[in-house]
């Protein structure tokens, strides 16, 4: 899904979406449960740029990091985000190929080409942005077995904890002596 950006008045224009869970390609490891919200304000702003102002939800699923149970995430975040047109991502010498540094500011801008604005793109971008680090089903989730593969929030395994490595058990005649 795009965004036009081409006819976009001085004052800017708001927008409302619902983009079907359907219409947005899919992530391996994230799936979306229900469709994504993004309403907003696009403005223009220097060298050809757009300022899109405004805010996402969704609901996605993904697995624990522990137990690898599916786990239910509301993604509510903000938007305020600057796009340049994509002939502004280009070097020095007019090719797009070439090394740049790049600035903080360069680290916050995304490009869109054709007048469009690639909305499944930033959707993603700013899931992949408010996912916890390391998601878990509940604060004090167990996990999985590391021998057996058991989940140790369902049921208790009852394999020996105190494995020794072979190539180390002669170490721990040292300790005896």
């Amino acid at each position: 899904m795009f965004l036009d950006v081409q006819q976009l008045p001085p004052e800017g224009r708001s927008f409302e979406l619902e983009i079907p869970s359907r219409k947005l390609t899919t992530q391996a490891d994230v799936r979306l449960i229900d469709c994504v919200a993004v309403s907003g304000r696009l403005t223009p702003a220097d060298e050809g740029g757009i300022c899109l102002l405004g805010e996402m939800d969704a609901a996605i699923e993904m697995s624990c990091g522990r137990c690898l149970e599916p786990l239910a995430v509301e993604v509510h975040e903000a938007l305020d985000l600057l796009y340049l047109p994509q002939s502004a991502n280009v070097g020095p010498g007019g090719r797009g190929d070439e090394e740049r540094e790049l600035t903080d500011d360069d680290m916050s801008v995304g490009f869109y080409r054709d007048d469009q604005i690639d909305i499944n793109k930033m959707v993603w971008e700013q899931i992949y942005l408010a996912l916890p680090m390391k998601p878990l089903c509940k604060e004090d989730c167990r996990g999985l077995c590391s021998q057996c593969g058991a989940n140790l929030n369902l049921s208790k395994c009852d394999c020996e904890k105190d494995l020794v490595d072979p190539r180390l058990a002669t170490l721990k005649t040292l300790l005896k002596s």
